[in-house]
């Protein structure tokens, strides 16, 4: 059963990024060289592309074969905002810590 807005169109690619994109899913910058996947689809009646790094999209693989979602898409922007911290992967764990960090020295 899906729990997120599910799109009337759902395509995704990978791409190698030629400049540097924002990844969805852990909001680090996507850099120029790096492989990503590319979602493509319309959501309330809009186009819209999100890009995923590929830690991302391994931690959303892994998230989604523990979990019977059944024919859902996945539901982006949202991977890391239920899991319990110590399931976080390590990449997202450095960036919540750094971004506590920087809040607490402005």
């Amino acid at each position: 059963m899906c729990y997120c807005e599910v799109p009337s169109l759902f395509l995704r690619s990978w791409k190698t990024a030629r400049k540097p994109h924002q990844c969805c899913e852990c909001r680090e910058i996507i850099q120029p060289g790096d492989r990503h996947e590319i979602t493509e689809g319309v959501w309330d009646h809009r186009w819209d592309r999100l890009r995923t790094c590929i830690e991302c999209v391994q931690c959303r693989d892994w998230n989604d074969a523990q979990l019977d979602r059944g024919d859902c898409p996945p539901c982006l922007g949202q991977l890391f905002e239920d899991m319990p911290e110590e399931e976080l992967p390590d990449h997202v764990l450095a960036i919540i810590h750094s971004a506590r960090k920087q809040r607490k020295a402005a």
